[in-house]
């Protein structure tokens, strides 16, 4: 309330939005009633004040009347609000909004001051966010300005979240995120959660997230290893350290994980053909360990190992790959190679 007296609005608006998250956390409704009345007058301006504005200070002025007692503000925020309100009675419009913002619930009028309060943000504000680096192919590992956010620190479902929205670089809903991170959740749950983990996202990486329209999206410039991946195939070898986000078991990040890794398998094999039309049997074989490592069952992967092998002159490399193909398709599926594969095996190691 200092900062906005002294007409620092975007400084008000920040520790308001603060102050919101920490009094939700326990449920207190002095203390969110004052950071929801703070957040709407923040956004007011001299201009005619935006429906939802008046709305949400509607409701603010309901909620202390149900709670029987309010702070004492300076005589002349009292007579401005008032003076707004007074206005805006004399628009039929603005009457049915301000009637609409008393009746609802207190639940919907934080929510409401959330939306409100994101939408303060500026598309321009991402190029101020802090500097981001997350690597999800692997262990995941987070980089703030350039120092690793220790692991302790996370919160887990902060993490995932800003994954999840980096993995949908476009945006999504409320509804979208809840249905991807908490599917088994009621709806009061959900929002609870939601909101929650969104304060303890910006709390761990800063203003990482922006939204515009209901939708929320991850700020530019966000240095995101699964974007390179995508972007540049033929980086794919150095970017791949391990399967996608392999701490998470939601069903979002298993079926991402399974694209991404069919992404890699592919991206292998072409380089494993370059390499052999080039006659450069060391490095393909290199990359075919690679590519048979992702799936002990993958006979083709095999073949074209055992094949390098061959043309390199190790004959018990050959071998090894064999066998072990052969006990992994007898223990797991109770069946034997591929006569082809079989067939290549002889070949190259003379039997």
């Amino acid at each position: 309330w200092t900062a906005l007296a002294t007409g620092a609005r975007d400084e008000a608006l920040a520790a308001f939005r603060r102050s919101l998250e920490v009094h939700a956390e326990y449920d207190d409704r002095w203390g969110l009633t004052q950071a929801v009345e703070g957040i709407a007058w923040a956004r007011m301006t001299d201009a005619k004040p935006h429906e939802r504005l008046l709305k949400l200070l509607a409701a603010a002025e309901a909620a202390w009347l149900r709670l029987g007692a309010r702070p004492g503000r300076p005589p002349e925020f009292e007579e401005a609000r008032d003076e707004l309100l007074r206005r805006a009675l004399n628009d039929e419009r603005l009457r049915v909004v301000i009637a609409s913002g008393s009746a609802i619930s207190y639940e919907e009028m934080v929510d409401l001051a959330r939306e409100v309060a994101g939408e303060s943000q500026p598309p321009a504000r991402a190029a101020a966010a802090p500097k981001l680096r997350v690597l999800a192919l692997g262990p995941l590992e987070i980089y703030r300005d350039g120092a690793r956010v220790d692991g302790a620190s996370q919160s887990a479902r902060a993490s995932e979240l800003l994954i999840y929205l980096l993995c949908n670089p476009k945006g999504a809903t409320k509804e979208q995120v809840g249905t991807a991170l908490w599917p088994d959740a009621d709806p009061a749950r959900l929002r609870n959660n939601f909101h929650v983990t969104i304060h303890r996202l910006r709390k761990t990486f800063g203003d990482c997230v922006v939204l515009q329209n209901d939708v929320y999206a991850p700020a530019r410039g966000i240095d995101f290893d699964v974007a390179a991946f995508q972007r540049d195939p033929e980086r794919a070898l150095e970017l791949y350290r391990g399967d996608f986000f392999e701490s998470s078991s939601s069903e979002w990040a298993e079926e991402m994980r399974e694209r991404l890794r069919d992404q890699y398998a592919g991206a292998l094999a072409a380089v494993g053909r370059a390499h052999i039309a080039a006659g450069e049997f060391a490095k393909a074989a290199e990359v075919y360990q690679r590519l048979w490592a992702l799936d002990e069952f993958d006979e083709q992967a095999a073949r074209q190992l055992m094949t390098c092998y061959g043309k390199l002159g190790d004959a018990d490399g050959a071998a090894r790959v064999y066998r072990r193909l052969t006990e992994a398709l007898r223990r797991e599926l109770q069946t034997e190679p591929d006569p082809a594969t079989t067939k290549i095996f002889q070949r190259v190691a003379g039997v």
